[in-house]
């Protein structure tokens, strides 16, 4: 079924990334989920990453380049709850890497790396509106500072004083985007 133009919301992949190909919102909106300064971005959006034509692409919903800084961030728009989101997760961060590095080029010159699901379902199941993952070594529980981060925003969460009121707001307009922003935001 084709929705109209009218009825399209935040959580259509059409409408999310022609609002994030404007790099002040997607600045403001990364700022607002990091909670950290971004310097200003180049966005990609529906940037499709093929490695091989036998093997499986990745399409990142948005790809923000942050000029001037060593990061890059991949946003996902995630409505419904694949089966397997997390390796989800780790193919995205893979794909966001591939072809950064030519031969004989060191590993430190690769950027940080954010993969951002904002779900519309709890992945964890554990009623927190943020999930942040790194990579961490089991017998130390020292992270592993290999510059990767995944972030899962949960728009069903339940510890709003544990976040900022901007990503609060935020969410809960992806939840129900007929909410107007001034009436979520009180």
């Amino acid at each position: 079924m084709v929705k109209k133009f009218q009825e399209l919301t935040i959580k259509d992949s059409f409408m999310f990334a022609t609002v994030m190909t404007d790099e002040k919102m997607c600045r403001s909106m990364l700022e607002v989920i990091l909670g950290t300064h971004i310097l200003e971005v180049t966005v990609i959006t529906e940037k499709t990453i093929d490695y091989h034509p036998d093997y499986h692409g990745v399409r990142l919903d948005v790809l923000a380049v942050e000029n001037g800084a060593q990061r890059r961030f991949n946003v996902e728009m995630q409505v419904k709850r694949p089966k397997d989101i997390f390796r989800r997760c780790r193919f995205y961060h893979s794909g966001m890497d591939m072809n950064l590095l030519r031969g004989g080029i060191d590993y430190e010159i690769l950027p940080d790396a954010y993969v951002i699901f904002i779900c519309d379902f709890d992945p964890f199941k554990k009623e927190l509106y943020r999930y942040s993952c790194r990579m961490t070594c089991q017998e130390t529980g020292e992270v592993v500072e290999d510059g990767s981060t995944t972030i899962l925003l949960n728009t069903h969460g339940k510890n709003p004083q544990e976040i900022s009121p901007e990503l609060l707001q935020f969410l809960e307009y992806v939840k129900d985007p007929e909410v107007s922003l001034e009436a979520v935001g009180g």
